[in-house]
């Protein structure tokens, strides 16, 4: 079981814990087997994060980063360290923040990458 950012959640996962809204209303029950429905409705509700059974926030993060092209992981990464240049990254919870902001970043790239490529065809 782990907490998973919303963002990261995808249609199939299994609720590990009965799902409230930020003021507690009740909204999913534990054992739910999200669909895309389900995702939308959670965004809507201000819901963050989810316990999903059997799926840690660390393995979404490494599936993403998998699938990321390396190159493109060192481009997202130059871009951020312009944000963070006075930043002490040997905080721990600055870089964790960087390499939240590289992820997302990578991603974003990647995105426009692949929109480029279907346009030109």
């Amino acid at each position: 079981m782990g907490t998973i950012n919303v963002a990261e959640l995808r249609p199939g996962m299994v609720l590990a814990e009965d799902l409230r809204n930020p003021l507690g209303r009740f909204l999913l029950a534990k054992g739910t087997k999200l669909e895309a429905k389900h995702l939308r409705v959670l965004k809507m509700w201000g819901v963050v994060e989810v316990n999903i059974e059997g799926v840690s926030q660390k393995d979404v993060e490494a599936d993403t980063m998998a699938k990321l092209d390396p190159e493109i992981i060192e481009e997202a990464e130059k871009t951020v360290s312009d944000r963070f240049c006075c930043a002490d990254l040997e905080y721990l919870p600055i870089r964790e923040l960087f390499r939240i902001c590289s992820l997302r970043k990578a991603e974003e790239i990647s995105d426009v990458i692949e929109k480029e490529d279907r346009d030109s065809y």
